[in-house]
């Protein structure tokens, strides 16, 4: 019984480190992921920006354009539909051309999206990194159950040698048994 208890609590131990590798493999799978979603992250953040700085640019071109046609109406002697003033000095320039109406509202709506695409991204992060935290706690946990009962190294021996004592100690009782058994046939 008393072997049998040992090898039981060695059960145990080799349980707990099973149960510790079991948490430990989620845990590095749970940190690929995150290094996958960080790189899309990545990936969409370059894409929102670059989406952002053609809007701005086109806005501003768009604005230029609006001036040059303004000034290019303007006429000696009659009134400036923005200041009032007769004389027209100095009017803007031209600059190239901005796109179409339609074309600077679906790369809005694409900035839009990239946008949208960058906080659903930032969202799994976050969700991925408290799910992390919360493996990286369960595993330190099942480690430390686990050591509790000796290093790995020490259970196996000693389950090695627990289970050919059993071996050994169920072949004498079998032995003993059949001994016991003949002895009963000859004295009876």
């Amino acid at each position: 019984p008393k072997l049998q208890e040992t090898d039981a609590r060695l059960q145990q131990g080799m349980d707990a480190y099973r149960e510790f590798e079991k948490v430990y493999a989620q845990l590095q799978k749970q940190k690929d992921e995150i290094q996958q979603h960080q790189s899309q992250l990545d990936k969409n953040l370059v894409i929102a920006k670059s989406l952002t700085a053609s809007r701005s640019q086109q806005e501003m071109l768009r604005c230029a354009n609006q001036v040059f046609q303004l000034a290019g109406n303007l006429q000696e002697g009659k009134p400036c539909p923005v200041c009032g003033s007769i004389h027209h000095p100095n009017p803007a320039k031209g600059q190239s051309e901005a796109i179409k109406e339609s074309e600077l509202e679906a790369l809005v709506l694409q900035e839009e999206q990239a946008r949208a695409a960058v906080n659903t991204q930032e969202g799994i992060l976050r969700a991925l990194r408290d799910e992390l935290i919360r493996l990286e706690k369960e595993a330190q946990s099942r480690l430390e159950k686990a050591k509790a009962f000796g290093s790995r190294e020490e259970i196996e021996g000693q389950r090695k040698t627990c289970t050919e004592a059993l071996a050994q100690t169920k072949a004498m009782v079998q032995k003993n048994a059949a001994a016991q058994k003949r002895l009963e046939q000859l004295n009876g």
